[in-house]
């Protein structure tokens, strides 16, 4: 697979058609206040700002504000701060407005540090700072997550009254905390803001009530809603939003779109974020058709679909691997005249990935790049993980090198992905020299780096050295996660040191680190591998006791354990307490006990436990049929086995090469060779090959037969040639 035009394209250049702006008239600026058609890029606003600034008079400091506000709205806040410095040496005078620009470029790229010496600036040319001023600079705090700093500064403007104390202070302070989950601080300031006369308004409203929404205290939310109608301030289209969003990111879809027909009774009609997020709860449900009318409804609404309307239902569609859907849908924003955007690309990429289709998923990133889209981190994430996936290590690594090459901002991540497919085909030597090469790069591993090279160690049995690993890190001050420490003691159990498992869960629990229920999955298994089963029942009360909720892998590792250790009897005991407490069953229970019942010659009891699935509301599955299929091999019963195959096939259940391995091999045992025959004939017509025991039994039987049996040896030939 070749990275086609990946190498030779440019993403992004900064000045492109110097005449792409030469047909507006400079007056224009006097009289449109929004650029936001007449400026559609950034290009456009850096050729516009050439003209006025070549002029033999330069126009007011009103009109570059304007452009300067532009360049924010695009997010291009580097660019706003380079044209300000242009701005100061070309002698142009600023204003507080300018100021106030520069102030939220600096802010918006997380250089807030930067922000508070303009304050200098504002006194030195005359000006004040106002509550704009300093609202810019505490939101800029709690974007860079230092609430601390934020609530040390906003007492600061209190107590030295910096400026006037209003609403916008006040509901920037109360916005930041319950962004950060600090609602009980933001009520307090909401308290104090209305002590002093200061009315909150609906936004300061709307920031509450999305912080208790984000904690599900819906109580308060209802309270604050009634609150806010009694004080004549009325919910707007972006409060019920907020609402909308919460309840669907918790689960709670069919409730959102009662919030939705509550909005419509009060006359606020439902915006396309309104419909966005429906659509997001339903797809994060697997509820793809449903969002999808969702997103058909919107039209008869008189409301247009946008490119994140579009890119939710794409990565529903991916999530679900219905690409085809996704793909139509892809061509269908096209048809409509949107853009799909880097998240809209990245999402489809991920997609076709999942499903396989690497050469569309190469072609689909050149054509990212041709269209004149950045990739994001995002998109390099899922390009290297989607390669790694599909065993595309060298072109994986091709990119990397490019990107290297490119001097693009890598994140220890990118490194980490590849290492982890190294890992995966077992190049440990190779993952562990690229492991080493980090420092070279400026790069320090993560916790996720150590992870899986102890992951790549245990998979390979390798757990003195992936105990090394794991000592290296804490020595170097990377804390341990849970998943470190359950991958570790997968491993011990997994070559039975089942004391060395138990040894390092007492370490973790001494460390603060909570044992969750896949560390108690693994040392169930790795008790019922060394036959310590009244260990397991005990470490199975346990895990109750502490509060965890067993999984699909508890009980199918308890009832696997049971059958393998001749337990049946508990096994049963436990799907008969599974079934009367209603608990989710799942046909795998069932399997791994028609299993046991098949294996240790209790094959009526099998067959009718195969058929009691229905009245369970269960279907029986391919492993099902395989598993009677096998049974009734060992025992000689091949038209029963025959017939089960067929019921299979008109079920529309498709046999794979387990089942017809497993046939195959029930004839050579019974030595009916020429069924074997027969069937190998039909195995050939579906695709499938027998599997290595089945190959070795006939190669051993190649010199014993000697051309004494005509149809074993035609077997032997079309098989082994």
């Amino acid at each position: 697979m070749k990275m086609k035009r990946f190498f030779s394209i440019n993403s992004y250049k900064l000045l492109g058609r110097s005449e792409s702006f030469s047909h507006i008239p400079l007056p224009f600026l006097r009289h449109n206040r929004s650029f936001s058609k007449s400026l559609p890029n950034c290009d456009d606003a850096l050729h516009l700002f050439e003209k006025m600034t070549t002029r033999t008079t330069f126009p007011c400091v009103v009109e570059f504000n304007k452009l300067l506000n532009r360049v924010v709205d695009l997010k291009e806040h580097s660019t706003a701060i380079r044209l300000f410095k242009d701005i100061c040496n070309l002698g142009i005078p600023v204003d507080e407005y300018t100021l106030n620009i520069l102030v939220k470029s600096y802010c918006s790229c997380n250089r807030a540090d930067y922000g508070f010496p303009v304050l200098g600036m504002f006194f030195k040319r005359g000006y004040a700072p106002n509550a704009i001023t300093f609202s810019t600079l505490l939101k800029g705090l709690f974007l860079e997550n230092r609430i601390d700093e934020a609530i040390e500064l906003f007492l600061k403007i209190t107590r030295e009254e910096l400026c006037e104390l209003n609403v916008v202070l006040y509901g920037t302070v109360i916005d930041g905390l319950c962004k950060k989950m600090k609602i009980e601080t933001a009520l307090k300031l909401f308290d104090e803001m209305c002590d002093k006369g200061i009315s909150p308004n609906v936004i300061v409203y709307t920031s509450l009530i999305r912080g208790l929404c984000s904690l599900s205290r819906w109580e308060q939310v209802h309270v604050l809603l009634a609150q806010m109608i009694d004080h004549k301030i009325y919910p707007d289209v972006v409060t019920f939003n907020g609402i909308v969003d919460a309840l669907c990111k918790k689960g709670l879809v069919d409730r959102a779109e009662d919030v939705l027909l509550m909005m419509m009774r009060h006359n606020v009609v439902p915006d396309v974020v309104s419909y966005s997020a429906l659509m997001h709860g339903y797809c994060s449900q697997g509820r793809v058709d449903e969002a999808r009318k969702v997103l058909d409804s919107m039209v008869s609404k008189n409301v247009a679909p946008d490119i994140h309307s579009y890119s939710i239902l794409i990565d529903g569609y991916c999530t679900l691997k219905k690409i085809d859907d996704a793909i139509h849908l892809f061509t269908e924003m096209h048809r409509k005249g949107l853009r799909p955007d880097v998240v809209t690309y990245t999402s489809l990429l991920q997609g076709l990935f999942r499903v396989g289709r690497c050469s569309d998923a190469v072609d689909l990133f050149d054509e990212l790049l041709a269209v004149g889209l950045k990739p994001d981190f995002y998109t390099y994430y899922n390009l290297l993980h989607g390669l790694c996936q599909n065993q595309h290590l060298i072109q994986a690594f091709m990119l990397l090198d490019e990107l290297e090459r490119k001097e693009e901002d890598l994140h220890v991540t990118c490194y980490n992905i590849l290492m982890d497919g190294l890992c995966g085909v077992g190049k440990l030597r190779a993952a562990g020299a690229m492991f080493n090469d980090l420092h070279a790069r400026g790069l320090e591993p993560d916790v996720v780096t150590y992870t899986i090279l102890i992951k790549g160690c245990c998979r390979n049995g390798l757990l003195e050295e992936a105990r090394k690993i794991f000592d290296s890190m804490v020595s170097k001050n990377v804390a341990p996660g849970i998943r470190t420490y359950n991958i570790l003691i997968d491993g011990y159990c997994a070559i039975k040191k089942i004391d060395d498992a138990m040894h390092l869960v007492f370490e973790m629990q001494h460390k603060g680190l909570r044992p969750n229920v896949v560390t108690y999955n693994s040392l169930l298994q790795g008790l019922f591998r060394v036959g310590r089963c009244s260990t397991v029942l005990d470490l199975f009360d346990e895990l109750q006791t502490v509060g965890l909720k067993p999984d699909f892998y508890t009980y199918s590792n308890l009832l696997s354990g049971f059958c393998q250790n001749q337990h049946i009897n508990l096994a049963f005991m436990l799907l008969d307490e599974l079934e009367r407490k209603g608990e989710d069953l799942n046909v795998t229970y069932y399997n791994i006990l028609i299993d046991s019942l098949s294996r240790t010659g209790k094959l009526r009891a099998a067959k009718a436990m195969f058929n009691e699935l229905n009245s369970k509301g269960l279907e029986p599955n391919v492993v099902t049929y395989t598993i009677l299929i096998n049974g009734c091999c060992r025992n000689g019963l091949f038209e029963e086995a025959r017939n089960l195959l067929l019921e299979m096939e008109q079920a529309s259940l498709m046999p794979d090469a387990i089942t017809y391995t497993t046939m195959l091999r029930g004839y050579m045992v019974r030595q009916k060779y020429d069924e074997a025959a027969k069937f190998v004939e039909k195995m050939d017509a579906k695709g499938f090959f027998p599997d290595s025991y089945v190959l070795g039994m006939l190669l051993d039987l190649r010199e014993k037969v000697e051309g004494s049996n005509i149809t074993l040896s035609k077997i032997i030939r079309s098989l082994t040639s």
